[in-house]
């Protein structure tokens, strides 16, 4: 009749959708929070230094297209040159 009792406290959790960096409709998502989306997307779990340019990028829909995608700022494009030349 022994038992063990093991509490488990979720703190600090955001889901995606109340994202302040994802804007009109837009989510971030991907296991690495990576990947600017009109809907959640499953991606694979590798962490790619890249990946850390875009954590506190802005997601939203462009002018242009109406698609969701990470919006051009200094800071992005600074960050992602480094990886990209």
């Amino acid at each position: 009749n022994d038992s063990i009792s093991i509490p488990v406290k979720f703190a600090d959790f955001q889901p995606v959708t109340s994202n302040p960096r994802a804007q009109n409709g837009c989510v971030i998502t991907g296991c690495s929070k990576q990947i600017c989306a009109n809907q959640e997307t499953p991606s694979t779990c590798e962490y790619q230094e890249i990946y850390a340019c875009y954590q506190n990028a802005v997601c939203g829909r462009s002018t242009d297209t109406g698609q969701c995608q990470w919006q051009d700022s200094p800071d992005l494009g600074q960050c992602l040159d480094k990886f990209t030349n």
